[in-house]
């Protein structure tokens, strides 16, 4: 009975418009009543990338990180649109990037992952996964350290965990 009402009573409030997880809830709901705010407006636009984008943007310290279908990866300005940086990628982009500790990790569809400098897009390191990395990275931290998840090389679907150094 004790544990119950720690877990019910130290549980924090769940408010209508949070997305904690993607499709909004365990079971991918997709859709919330809560109606807010105003009419959204365009604050700006941006093209990157002759290609397509297919891979969700990453948004970190004033920059909108975002990768294109061709290997295009640029960070740009969140106040303006201006591109900070721009950067070739090891190959065809099917995945989201991620941003932690100063790097932003691409995954490509030529079976590398690169690790680039969130300040200038220099290649901070580049690993071969074989296949084609259609998953975005994650990363955990926990006893063994901070580490880089990344669903690897398809079609051999891997699961691989690096160190995120």
């Amino acid at each position: 009975m004790g544990l119950v009402a720690a877990l019910v009573l130290g549980a924090s409030p769940a408010f209508a418009n949070d997305w904690p997880s993607l499709g909004l809830d365990g079971g991918r709901g997709r859709a919330t009543a809560k109606k807010g705010g105003g009419t959204f407006s365009i604050a700006w636009n941006a093209s990157p990338s002759a290609g397509a984008f297919i891979a969700s943007p990453a948004v970190v310290d004033g920059m909108i990180v975002v990768a294109g279908a061709q290997g295009d990866v640029a960070a740009l300005s969140a106040t303006d649109g201006s591109t900070v940086w721009a950067a070739k990628a090891a190959g065809g982009i099917g995945a989201s990037p991620a941003i932690e500790g100063g790097r932003v990790y691409v995954p490509s569809l030529s079976g590398q992952m690169q690790a680039l400098r969130l300040g200038s897009g220099a290649v901070a390191w580049s690993r071969a996964f074989g296949g084609q990395n259609y998953g975005s990275p994650a990363f955990v931290s926990d006893g063994l350290g901070k580490s880089l998840v990344l669903a690897a090389g398809f079609p051999q679907q891997k699961i691989v965990r690096v160190s995120a150094s």
